[in-house]
């Protein structure tokens, strides 16, 4: 499995060749980046929606089941400032896959009726998410340290569905032509002959439509000086889940940054057993089943943040609260040792080794480093600066910049029984 990359025809591309894959999977990331409004982001919604309601002579019935035949998936969602086309597809029929994606991008029908009822759709899902307590904790989290204008800002639930009620054909007309102006962003996955017929379709779509050029907006973060509680109240829950951390005001290119990294996988590695966090908060005090934390949203254009994900019952909720802000302050005060600097850096490179072994999850990788505008080479730069660290250095930039004095604590779950006390954590 070998990987090249290029930029022309307004896309910018990445192909991870396997000759001897049965399948293609290819991701598309069309970068839409207008201003993040309420009205933006409630348009985003409904048109990944409408764009896989009818095409061309299809219906939604007839799209979806002509996809059930093919035995294909075609997925569009939005996030952050993007619509995603994902598309996974057998080598034998991917033309036909192609000429779906393709009267799909160009000839959505966008009728009145299937409009009517993706509102709805999006309502009753946005009216559901009100119960859901992670993602609440970590928008509410992210929301006190960006602001509004900021792409990973999330607005207020109930002003996102007034917003998804006002959306008409005619916005989703025009939104349909902005897709063709900006820059795109490709991965494929496969041989070499249809990874290259997945692109040829994709540069046929774009080439001549626009210049390629892309708002460039610069994410911010705000500056904590002393420790904050935010809660939401679902009382419908057993559990309150919780995100905590603090600011991170660096770019990826910092050199600070890998340190970082590895200092914050020692805390909590994310989707492993071997963080500080998982083996005393979890497996001694067995306070919860979950722990993790890791860096997220540092890019070339964004400051971003260190985050701790985990869950605790109410009645646990303080002494979960208190052992790992324990751990986060040891961790500054003591940093790591030289036994986990040399089993950390082993535990990261066989994780990067393990995702070279899947053509799937290599795209996704791939493609998620291309959306910021991260090179091969960059990367590859990015693992040596972590594989030459020291235990001196990670252990200084810990103390620059992690302060368990000024942490943000969101909670979403049912809060009210232990408010008052949880207050008290951060007085």
């Amino acid at each position: 499995m070998h990987t090249t990359t290029t930029k022309q025809y307004g896309i910018h591309e990445a192909f991870v060749i396997r000759e001897d894959a049965s399948f293609v999977t290819a991701e598309l990331t069309i970068d839409v980046r207008a201003p993040h409004t309420l009205e933006s982001e409630a348009l985003r919604f409904v048109f990944t929606e409408a764009l896989q309601a009818g095409c061309g002579s299809y219906t939604r019935e007839a799209f979806i089941h002509a996809q059930s035949i093919l035995g294909t998936t075609i997925r569009v969602t939005a996030h952050d400032t993007f619509v995603q086309v994902s598309i996974r597809a057998r080598n034998a029929v991917l033309s036909k896959v192609i000429a779906l994606v393709k009267d799909m991008l160009t000839h959505p029908t966008f009728t009145p009726s299937e409009l009517k009822r993706i509102k709805q759709h999006l309502t009753n899902i946005l009216k559901l998410s009100k119960e859901d307590a992670r993602p609440r904790a970590h928008e509410q989290f992210v929301n006190l340290l960006v602001s509004e204008n900021d792409w990973r800002y999330s607005f207020d639930t109930d002003e996102l569905i007034a917003a998804i009620g006002n959306v008409q054909v005619k916005n989703l007309k025009l939104f349909h032509k902005s897709i063709f102006t900006g820059v795109w962003i490709a991965t494929y996955g496969g041989t070499e002959k249809d990874s290259k017929k997945v692109a040829a379709a994709y540069r046929a779509l774009h080439a001549g439509r626009g210049s390629g050029d892309t708002l460039q907006y610069i994410g911010t973060v705000r500056e904590i000086e002393k420790k904050t509680l935010s809660l939401i109240d679902i009382p419908s829950k057993q559990n309150i889940e919780f995100s905590i951390g603090a600011p991170l005001p660096i770019f990826r290119d910092h050199p600070d940054f890998p340190a970082l990294v590895f200092g914050i996988s020692v805390l909590g590695l994310y989707g492993g057993f071997s963080g500080r966090l998982m083996s005393t908060v979890r497996e001694k005090e067995g306070l919860t089943y979950m722990i993790y934390a890791r860096i997220e949203d540092v890019t070339k254009h964004d400051e971003g943040y260190w985050r701790i994900a985990t869950f605790f019952t109410p009645q646990e909720a303080v002494r979960g609260i208190t052992a790992t802000i324990l751990e986060i302050t040891t961790l500054r005060d003591n940093g790591i040792t030289h036994d986990e600097l040399k089993r950390f850096k082993a535990i990261l490179k066989t994780r990067a080794t393990l995702i070279r072994d899947s053509l799937s999850k290599t795209v996704q990788e791939i493609h998620s480093r291309q959306q910021v505008d991260e090179t091969e080479a960059e990367h590859e730069a990015l693992l040596e600066k972590i594989h030459s660290l020291t235990t001196a250095h990670v252990n200084t930039v810990l103390k620059k910049y992690i302060n368990p004095n000024s942490l943000i604590i969101s909670g979403a779950g049912p809060t009210k029984s232990v408010e008052s006390v949880l207050k008290k954590l951060t007085v």
